[in-house]
């Protein structure tokens, strides 16, 4: 028999609640892909906004129009992106992949409101948006963990 197979079914055979430090790398690593993600979508919807729709201004335009449109856009697609992570998680890993969403969920969340402490301070509208941004990601990752599980669930 091959060692290296039998060192990889061994490791492959530990349970994963065994390994919290692999378990907390893995959700911040999918943590960090999540934001890499809403970053993209923002810059990539300003990129738009000064190449087609509104060409022809100062780069102190597009950095105010950036200001702006940034955490609308961030309000616009956090519900489609967490609900693809809970799909994509809970379908790969059914009931273990819901809860590893919910848990880079939950560390996403803890660093918004973190940003939004200690930048923006206590202004109302900030907290607001906050709040709203909040519920639409819990309500996408939710909403993406019934469909997976439930796919996951079917294709058994």
């Amino acid at each position: 028999m091959n060692t290296t197979s039998t060192k990889h079914a061994a490791i492959s055979t530990v349970p994963h609640a065994r390994r919290p430090v692999v378990r907390a790398l893995s959700v911040v690593g999918a943590m960090l892909a999540i934001e890499a993600v809403m970053i993209g979508l923002a810059v990539g919807w300003v990129a738009y906004y000064s190449y087609v729709v509104d060409p022809g201004h100062s780069v102190g335009h597009y950095e105010a129009y950036a200001q702006r449109a940034s955490p609308r856009v961030a309000l616009i697609v956090s519900m489609p992106v967490f609900a693809l992570l809970g799909l994509i998680c809970s379908r790969r890993a059914k009931d273990a992949g819901a809860r590893f969403a919910l848990h880079a969920t939950y560390l996403v969340i803890a660093i918004d409101l973190a940003m939004v402490a200690l930048v923006a301070g206590a202004e109302a509208g900030a907290w607001g948006i906050c709040v709203v941004a909040v519920t639409l990601k819990l309500a996408g990752v939710l909403v993406g963990n019934r469909f997976g599980t439930h796919q996951a669930r079917a294709l058994v």
